[in-house]
C-alpha cells in the first residue's frame, strides 16, 4: 500500500496563505501605530499653542488692528485670514509686546492666527486664532 503525504501544491498554497495573513496583520498594526502618532503630535501642537501662546486683538478698524502678546514667548508672525478674500502675513511680536498692523482688503471680518518657529519648524496655531469684526472707525 502506498502512503501519500500532502502534495507540494497544497503545501505551497497553505504557505502563501499563511504569509498573506501575517502580512495583513503587520500592515494593520503599523497603520494603527502611525495614526496614533499623528493624533498625538496634533494634540501636542494644540497643547503647545494653548500653553505657550497668548495674545489679544483689539481696535479692529478699516484696514488696521492691534495685537498684544500676553506671554513671554515671541510670536514669529501672524496669518491674517480675510473673510472671503484670502490671507496676508504680518510681522510677529516679541514677548509682552504690542503693535499695530494693517491689511489691504476691505472685509467685514478677520481671523488672526499666530505662527511660531520651534526647532526650525513653523507651527501654525490655528486652534487659538482670534476672529474679530472689522469696525468702521
Amino acid at each position: 500500500m502506498l502512503k501519500k503525504g500532502a502534495s507540494p501544491l497544497i503545501a505551497t498554497v497553505l504557505l502563501v496563505g499563511f504569509v498573506i495573513v501575517i502580512a495583513a496583520l503587520i500592515l494593520s498594526w503599523s497603520v494603527s501605530l502611525i495614526n496614533q502618532g499623528v493624533e498625538k503630535s496634533e494634540s501636542d501642537i494644540v497643547f503647545f499653542c494653548v500653553s505657550e501662546i497668548g495674545f489679544e486683538v483689539s481696535n479692529v478698524c478699516d484696514g488696521s488692528f492691534e495685537v498684544e502678546n500676553l506671554k513671554s514667548r515671541s510670536i514669529d508672525k501672524f496669518i491674517v485670514s480675510l473673510l472671503g478674500e484670502g490671507f496676508e502675513e504680518v510681522d510677529g511680536l516679541s514677548g509682552y509686546g504690542t503693535d499695530e498692523f494693517t491689511f489691504s482688503k476691505d472685509v467685514d471680518e478677520i481671523t488672526v492666527i499666530p505662527v511660531v518657529i520651534v526647532n526650525e519648524q513653523e507651527i501654525v496655531c490655528s486652534s487659538i486664532g482670534i476672529k474679530e469684526k472689522v469696525n468702521n472707525c
